[in-house]
């Protein structure tokens, strides 16, 4: 079975280029292809297959992302921002270090509906899990953040790490 790597088809008008840098209209994405795509900024570049077990065995590198460290740094320090402090806080875990983003995507259907999104990694400095929630119905700062905070706050309760 082969794969979609996902559509990113920019216009030429100055409408349709903000509009793809918002991720909206033009940008197709499954919610696993964004989590790869978080994941090589949580791993610096390094994007590995996904895996059903907590065993890291078999752990298998799919590709390598260049970028300078700094744009890696940028990354993470706006993504770590938008939890602290913008539209992702509902995704906060006290003591750890979160970073994602919220999206809210217009419904294909054609009913105006919303659909939410929030994708992360935590803790950013050494990242060991990394979520995509995807809701229909809803925004990514009233709906998908909460959820994913609700399982990062599970997530590290169980590790014994949250404060």
């Amino acid at each position: 079975m082969k794969s979609n790597p996902g559509q990113v088809r920019v216009g030429d008008d100055a409408t349709a280029k903000g509009r793809a840098a918002l991720g909206e209209g033009t940008v197709l994405v499954t919610p696993a292809q964004l989590l790869l795509a978080y994941s090589a900024i949580a791993n610096r570049g390094q994007v590995f297959r996904m895996w059903k077990s907590p065993s890291r065995q078999n752990v298998v590198l799919l590709r390598q992302v260049r970028l300078k460290l700094e744009t890696f740094d940028i990354l993470q320090t706006g993504l770590e921002e938008c939890v602290r402090s913008g539209t992702g806080q509902g995704a906060a875990v006290e003591g750890v270090r979160v970073a994602g983003k919220t999206g809210t995507a217009a419904a294909l259907d054609g009913s105006r509906a919303t659909h939410a999104w929030f994708v992360g990694f935590a803790p950013i400095e050494a990242p060991e899990i990394a979520l995509v929630v995807f809701l229909e119905r809803g925004t990514g700062a009233r709906d998908a953040a909460p959820l994913a905070g609700r399982i990062l706050n599970h997530y590290f309760a169980l590790k014994g790490r949250k404060r």
